[in-house]
């Protein structure tokens, strides 16, 4: 980053008609400049301390450009990543004891001309606001509005997340016989537990805002569990009696509503009672339906909350 400060000093003046020097350039220390500070800095204020040139002209006009890498501390919102906005302000104040004696204010913007375009985030001029002096001219913020790239994260995570999600109710409707059933839930369980990981890692450590897409995933990843409970117990019931509620559930016809309990024949109900192929088939496409119109209204719901 860029800093210039410019300002006037009556002791630096001569007459430019005596002299063919119209401007000089000298050092930060060999005259007065005054003692400024990033406010918000983690590392240290070595920029405004030490660095920099003076421009003096025989006005008595001073700049001092200062250019240097500033890492400043501020909140971090990751609650619709990838779509986030984050915020970085920049705070230039006096130093303790001496805030009082110099008034700052800002009269540019910020200049964009030599800015490089950044991989992961995207900022414009039109991003920058508050550039003011505040608290009577005592400090000057500055701030930057940065908007995440998403492309990288929705190729990468985002859609193979939200396939994956779509996928695993379609576990419900492989045959019992080709043995698959669980190994492909199970599967699909600990792929999210790897893009939980990935998500992990590529979000910062931060409790006060949680993200909508670690939300998701979580919530992916106890669906993936429920399906694969729900499919251990469905082979573990079959070959035995099945409960009574899911045969008033799976009966074949009106007519198996009505079972004669009083009369004690059982070789009518025995005859009535569907097989458990049928039981199978009906809870699985029942299983299906319930988990896939979960799975599409979470998808819908918190996608729109993320890109709204």
């Amino acid at each position: 980053m860029w800093l210039v400060f410019s300002w006037y000093d009556h002791r630096v003046v001569w007459n430019n008609s005596l002299s063919s020097q119209k401007r000089i350039l000298v050092d930060s220390h060999k005259l007065w400049k005054p003692e400024l500070i990033i406010g918000n800095s983690i590392k240290g204020q070595d920029l405004l301390q030490n660095g920099g040139s003076l421009l003096v002209t025989g006005h008595g006009d001073v700049r001092w450009f200062v250019i240097g890498a500033i890492e400043t501390r501020g909140p971090i919102n990751i609650y619709k990543f990838p779509f986030d906005t984050q915020t970085c302000v920049v705070i230039i104040r006096g130093w303790f004891g001496f805030h009082n004696k110099v008034h700052l204010s800002s009269e540019t913007d910020v200049d964009m001309n030599q800015f490089e375009e950044n991989s992961e985030f995207e900022i414009s001029s039109e991003d920058i606001t508050n550039i003011d002096g505040e608290h009577d001219g005592r400090l000057i913020r500055i701030t930057f509005h940065l908007r995440r790239r998403p492309m990288f994260y929705i190729f990468t995570i985002l859609l193979p997340v939200v396939l994956l999600y779509f996928l695993n109710p379609f576990v419900f409707l492989l045959p019992s016989q080709s043995g698959e059933k669980t190994s492909m839930a199970v599967s699909v369980l600990l792929s999210f537990q790897l893009f939980l990981s990935i998500i992990r890692d590529s979000l910062p450590e931060n409790s006060l805002t949680v993200s909508l897409f670690s939300l998701y995933v979580s919530l992916a990843n106890f669906t993936s569990v429920v399906i694969v409970v729900v499919n251990i117990l469905l082979l573990k019931m079959k070959g035995k009696p099945p409960p009574k509620w899911i045969l008033r559930m799976c009966k074949k016809d009106s007519a198996s509503n009505q079972v004669d309990v009083v009369s004690g024949n059982v070789e009518d109900e025995e005859q009535t009672r569907p097989e458990w192929a049928d039981i199978e088939t009906k809870l699985n496409k029942t299983c299906f339906t319930c988990f896939f119109v979960f799975s599409s209204s979470v998808t819908a719901v918190i996608l729109g909350m993320m890109t709204r």
